[in-house]
């Protein structure tokens, strides 16, 4: 399994019995996920942008968090 994805997973924890995917660890997981997937629009450090750039980075970090219906990050 991709490590990103284990560690996303370890994020979550699990139950008692040691399963992790009961309904509100898959939510917290697919939240988690989408979170990771829109900070990829983010600006990469010692990069120079011009600004139209920065801002279809910005559009399209705001269309993925709305699509999924997560809160800003």
């Amino acid at each position: 399994m991709n490590t990103k994805i284990t560690k996303l997973i370890e994020q979550v924890g699990t139950d008692t019995s040691g399963k992790w995917l009961r309904i509100d660890n898959a939510e917290k997981l697919i939240m988690l996920i989408v979170k990771e997937c829109a900070t990829q629009c983010d600006p990469e450090p010692g990069f120079k942008y011009s600004p139209n750039s920065l801002s279809s980075r910005n559009d399209c970090k705001t269309k993925i968090l709305n699509h999924f219906g997560v809160e800003k990050i």
